[in-house]
């Protein structure tokens, strides 16, 4: 979500801390993939069309940083742990278009 967006609608991040735990909940036996992208590419405001939509050029960057952490994922043995939030905001995040 857009930063500014998301400032005035969860200023302390409360809502969005709570919703990974619940979605987490809501796929625990799917064989579902959960991405979280948003402190990991710390997308700027100017990269937003409106509170949900990236611009085309984010957008890319934003598929990409999606494909490879989802290929990471399905490449990782089963019994090696996912790789943290903390983690992936400190991976090769792409750049550019």
């Amino acid at each position: 979500m857009r930063p500014g967006y998301l400032v005035g609608r969860d200023p302390d991040r409360a809502l969005l801390q709570e919703h990974l735990p619940r979605l987490g909940d809501a796929l625990r036996g799917t064989r579902a993939i959960v991405i979280n992208a948003h402190d990991a590419l710390g997308v700027p405001e100017a990269a937003f069309f409106d509170a949900y939509h990236l611009k085309r050029e984010n957008a890319r960057r934003f598929t990409r940083f999606g494909s490879e952490r989802l290929l990471a994922e399905l490449r990782r043995p089963r019994d090696r742990p996912a790789v943290s939030p903390a983690a992936a905001g400190r991976s090769r995040a792409p750049t550019g278009t």
